[in-house]
């Protein structure tokens, strides 16, 4: 037998790795038996895969580590195989001889897994942090559009109020204090033409928490609705009322509850002023 021949063939690098038949490897075995040189190669050949085994292994995390360590000392160990012996431990239970290249595959198998596992893990987490980052990215630029937007509109609203002040068409009342509150004194500038109504508070008591000042437009001796107000903002600047009235005779504003009241309280009249 050529036993070179044999050893170049390729079968113990299969027996090493697990990847025969019953038949191939029970040959082997009786090969290496018989020629010792056969099993000197099977011995380099193991040698040769635990170092490339650990030479491409990919470090787990420490607790994967202790996790498997802790598993392997409840499995009871089997006695240390002589060098006299192939590399081969027997089953007891089934009574086969088991190569010691699965258990280098196996070991390295396991050892790859764990790595491809640590690698898919921190991807996963990087892909976690990206999309965080990516969702704050964007709350922070909605934010930023919607106060810009606010403030496009602040400075709209402020150019049309200061639009209508100064527009020929647009006339200053008065609305002094009644008997309820003699130093009342509040400014109303109506357009006749756009019909817009803007409000300035001088002088307002200040409300209840569930109270609301409404002004009210007299339109042929009927009062008409021009909606609430805060008071804040009115002391502080002129504000355009939400409603628009047409042949308006008188304005006057009341203490109603507070979101207004569908007609106005008479004896809740602080001011008034007749154009």
């Amino acid at each position: 037998m050529d036993i070179n021949a044999y050893i170049s063939s390729g079968i113990l690098e299969s027996y090493v790795l697990g990847n025969v038949s019953a038949q191939e490897q029970q040959e082997v075995e009786c090969m290496a038996k018989i020629y010792p040189e056969i099993k000197n190669e099977l011995l380099q050949l193991q040698d040769t895969m635990e170092q490339y085994a650990m030479a491409n292994a990919v470090a787990p995390p420490a607790s994967v580590k202790k996790k498997i360590m802790a598993a392997i000392d409840q499995v009871e160990q089997e006695k240390p195989v002589s060098d006299k012996v192939l590399p081969m431990e027997k089953n007891e239970q089934q009574g086969k001889l088991i190569p010691m290249g699965w258990k280098i595959a196996v070991a390295a198998t396991v050892l790859l897994t764990i790595g491809f596992a640590t690698l898919w893990f921190n991807a996963k987490n990087s892909s976690e942090r990206y999309k965080s980052q990516m969702a704050e990215m964007k709350n922070k630029q909605d934010t930023m559009l919607q106060e810009r937007s606010s403030i496009a509109q602040q400075i709209q609203q402020e150019e049309k109020i200061n639009f209508l002040l100064v527009h020929s068409a647009t006339r200053e009342i008065n609305l002094q204090g009644t008997k309820k509150s003699p130093a009342a004194a509040v400014r109303v500038y109506w357009n006749t033409t756009t019909e817009d109504v803007l409000l300035k508070v001088d002088d307002l008591p200040a409300l209840p928490d569930n109270k609301q000042y409404q002004l009210w437009a007299i339109v042929s001796g009927q009062p008409v609705d021009m909606g609430v107000f805060n008071l804040a903002p009115a002391q502080a600047a002129v504000v355009q009322m939400p409603v628009k009235v047409k042949d308006a005779n008188a304005f006057a504003i009341t203490m109603e509850q507070k979101g207004g009241s569908p007609s106005p309280t008479m004896s809740a009249m602080y001011v008034m002023g007749k154009i």
